[in-house]
């Protein structure tokens, strides 16, 4: 007779049962924590807004301001099914771009907020998206290499 498989976690490395959706309660918290976040940027990008205020933190306000731009260029392109002109077949990847800005940017507000100190992760993560757009500005592909066929 074979032995009955007991059930467990569906993240690989975790032997934890299920709490619900197949997930154990930690990998479950911790997927609804990430779904919180990802409202919350994309609150953000819509409204200018975090927690319900503009950014406090000098600086910040004018960050987010510039993300939103490339936002709206990227979701109206999204939406409409086309490249847009500057992000061209990097177009579709745009918003999770932003979206991860964003993130950083309700980080860094809240850290500032609450009198912490900064991050440096949050601080590598803007300086990265901002050295993308800049390569694709440049007409380069968003890593920095010339593009093919130019």
């Amino acid at each position: 007779m074979g032995r009955k498989k007991t059930l467990t976690c569906r993240r690989w490395d975790c032997e934890e049962a299920p709490f619900l959706g197949g997930l154990c309660e930690a990998h479950h918290e911790e997927d609804r924590l990430k779904q919180l976040a990802r409202r919350a940027a994309i609150d953000a990008l819509s409204t200018s807004c975090i927690a319900g205020k503009l950014p406090e933190k000098p600086g910040l306000k004018d960050e987010l301001l510039r993300v939103i731009r490339w936002w709206d260029k990227a979701c109206l392109a999204v939406n409409a099914g086309r490249q847009d002109n500057v992000l061209l077949d990097e177009t579709q990847y745009a918003p999770e771009w932003c979206i991860a800005f964003a993130d950083a940017i309700i980080q860094e507000e809240m850290n500032f907020r609450q009198g912490l100190d900064d991050d440096a992760t949050v601080a590598f993560l803007k300086k990265d998206t901002w050295t993308r757009f800049e390569h694709l500005e440049a007409g380069f592909m968003s890593n920095g290499v010339k593009r093919p066929g130019c």
